[in-house]
């Protein structure tokens, strides 16, 4: 399995039983499952996979906490083969994989998405939260790359406002930002976003006027505005509008659930 379809369509392949495992003994069924197979090849790919079937899919009683517990036995596993790896490349291969689990549950469990309802409580926020720590431990590891930096700081950010501390999700969302320009190619943090930016640095501004404002901080609505707009103006450009228009949402979600 080299490709991401040979290993999705293997994950697809094994669906039908780990669901029956889901709906009828719980998540320790599908870890023990997934644990049962010798190769590690398949072991990580199951892991890595199965949100494609616990997030995507339907299924009986479908919620996070089985998630959780797929997501903690698959980082477990997928450590334990870092640790016995024969070289750093493959190493890295291993906590790059690790970073891709803990990073996708951090972004389930935040509470952002337009259109999505499900219910998320405090102990899914402190979940994501820890995910989003872990996330920068890992990056850490890897060199600290900028994109992954701003990605995961987004991460923090969202679950402390989500927890209530509006200052700490202004520090992450200002890391998130620093991060996402010098991924960019940027010297330094821009004061002002022009029609060309990314979706990353105008997310970003949105991101940290939304934490400001709520912390009271007049400067907040003006840079989510600042966003808002620019966002606007690269919906008339036909190759940035499904971008502009998910960006909109977003930060139009999270400023009806956290501050009007």
């Amino acid at each position: 399995m080299e490709t991401f379809q040979e290993q999705k369509d293997f994950f697809f392949s094994h669906w039908d039983t780990l669901k029956s495992k889901l709906e009828n003994g719980g998540s320790g069924d599908v870890i023990e499952y997934i644990n049962s197979f010798d190769d590690d090849l398949e072991k990580r790919v199951l892991f890595i996979f199965a949100r494609q079937g616990l997030v995507f899919q339907e299924w009986e009683g479908k919620n996070f906490d089985a998630y959780i517990d797929i997501v903690d036995a698959g980082l477990e596993e997928i450590k334990r083969q870092a640790k016995s790896a024969p070289d750093d490349e493959t190493k890295n291969k291993r906590i790059h994989g690790a970073h891709v689990l803990s990073y996708n549950l951090c972004a389930d469990l935040a509470d952002c998405w337009p259109g999505d309802e499900k219910v998320r409580n405090e102990s899914h926020f402190k979940r994501g939260l820890q995910a989003a720590n872990d996330c920068l431990h890992l990056a850490e590891k890897l060199g600290n790359q900028p994109r992954a930096l701003s990605i995961d700081y987004w991460g923090k950010g969202m679950h402390q406002l989500s927890l209530g501390d509006a200052p700490g999700a202004v520090e992450s969302w200002e890391k998130s930002f620093e991060a996402a320009c010098k991924d960019a190619g940027l010297d330094s943090p821009v004061n002002e976003l022009a029609s060309d930016h990314s979706v990353g640095i105008v997310l970003g501004m949105g991101y940290i006027g939304l934490a400001k404002w709520k912390n009271g901080n007049d400067e907040g609505k003006d840079k989510y505005e600042q966003a808002i707009t620019t966002f606007k103006g690269q919906m008339q450009d036909e190759e940035t509008k499904a971008d502009a228009e998910f960006g909109i949402d977003q930060l139009e979600t999270v400023r009806r659930k956290y501050l009007i």
